[in-house]
């Protein structure tokens, strides 16, 4: 393995222990709906035919499980922490999340959300 094949590889593992740990800290996950799984299965798809079409080495099979892995853990990635709301890469603050609970406890029923569930 070159040293930039595995520098990148540690980056992919960090990305990975980072949203491993974000799915940890979730309270309340986002649901997600056929049409978003249907997506994820073909992202996978296709990380498969390009890992199966450009493979050269051992290590890019390597490359595929933890790529596909950090994919997946992504796409779970959405939901409400004790820190706030968790949206791909970033919180939304405590403070923040209090706000939107006030207007939501204010206008609640003025608002139309259409079917939640």
């Amino acid at each position: 393995m070159k040293i930039v094949s595995f520098i990148i590889f540690i980056l992919f593992i960090g990305i990975l222990i980072k949203q491993v740990h974000n799915l940890k800290e979730l309270i309340i996950p986002t649901r997600k709906s056929a049409y978003e799984i249907v997506e994820m299965i073909i992202g996978v798809a296709i990380f498969s035919g390009i890992t199966y079409a450009y493979k050269s080495q051992w290590y890019h099979y390597l490359f595929f499980v933890v790529v596909v892995a950090a994919f997946i853990a992504m796409c779970f990635n959405h939901g409400i922490s004790s820190r706030g709301f968790l949206s791909q890469y970033f919180y939304f603050k405590k403070k923040d999340t209090d706000k939107i609970i006030d207007i939501l406890k204010e206008h609640g029923k003025e608002l139309d959300f259409g079917e939640l569930y």
